[in-house]
């Protein structure tokens, strides 16, 4: 069985590789992202002779994030990267690696996107803007990032590549608004309270073996629920985020349920205690129980 899983893991790594790969031949540059805002990791310290630009971000006096270039003669240290994230991703866990990178840009301006994203985030007032380019965070950029900041990617010639929650190599795509659309669009900072909020509970999703959850979903429930729920605590947000995705539906905004949330537990847990409870046929009645107004199931 294990050497089975060994196999798996070296093809799954492989494929990634050949992917991308694949979408860098000819005259396109392949660049991996580093989040430096620990240490960079030895791997990739023994590598900093390759091309690479530093990049700074407001909070950190030394460099937040590295962008390097992984020429073909770097397939070692390319798949040295898949296979770090991956098993970060896997295993819930920090990455340094964050995203790869292909351009038709050497590495120098390449950067520059990411600065001026960064730079965008700074003057909307975020407290930490280093956190959009998280390796927890990327996969969420088309459901937290703001269209302003969407249209900025679309028009560049630079495509994002991360891994999604199963360890998958995933293309990060952005549809170019028009110009009409784009000054509509209100700008405002990356939302990362969402983005914490939904990576908890699919962490705790993952650990009662539920997996595939469809992240628009995800970030529309959420949402939901910060602006409704009436709890702060990211505890009690992560169980009604949980209970509603498993229930497919608003279920917070079931009368039953919020006449739990007009309680004040006495406890942190309170709330998760309020909910264990219920059991199926209680979780049942509070969907049936949700109107068309309320966001039917």
């Amino acid at each position: 069985m294990e050497y089975r899983h060994e196999r798996q893991e070296k093809r799954a790594v492989a494929d990634v590789c050949y992917q991308l790969r694949r979408a860098s031949r000819g005259p396109a540059h392949l660049h991996v992202l580093l989040d430096t805002r620990r240490g960079l990791d030895d791997c990739f310290a023994a590598a900093k002779d390759r091309p690479h630009v530093s990049i700074k971000a407001a909070g950190y006096g030394t460099a937040a994030l590295l962008l390097m270039t992984l020429d073909a003669t770097a397939e070692d240290l390319l798949q040295l990267s898949v296979e770090r994230f991956r098993y970060a991703r896997l295993n819930q866990r920090r990455s340094q690696v964050t995203a790869w990178i292909v351009s038709p840009l050497p590495v120098a301006p390449s950067a520059s996107l990411i600065r001026q994203l960064l730079s965008q985030e700074q003057r909307l007032g975020s407290r930490n803007a280093a956190e959009m380019f998280d390796a927890r965070s990327i996969p969420h950029w088309q459901h937290a990032m703001s269209q302003h900041q969407q249209s900025a990617i679309a028009r560049s010639t630079q495509t994002f590549a991360s891994l999604d929650f199963n360890g998958d190599l995933s293309w990060l795509e952005f549809r170019l608004r028009d110009d009409a659309a784009a000054k509509a669009a209100l700008p405002a900072p990356f939302n990362h309270e969402r983005v914490t909020l939904v990576n908890e509970t699919l962490r705790a999703l993952r650990e009662f073996g539920t997996t595939g959850t469809d992240l628009d979903e995800a970030h529309r429930l959420a949402d939901s629920i910060l602006r409704d729920a009436g709890r702060n605590n990211l505890l009690d947000q992560v169980i009604l985020l949980a209970h509603a995705l498993v229930l497919e539906c608003d279920f917070h905004r079931s009368p039953e349920v919020r006449t739990l949330l007009a309680r004040t537990p006495e406890t942190e847990a309170g709330l998760a205690h309020a909910l264990a409870v219920l059991g199926q046929n209680e979780l049942q009645r509070i969907k049936a129980s949700l109107t068309i107004a309320a966001g039917s199931c």
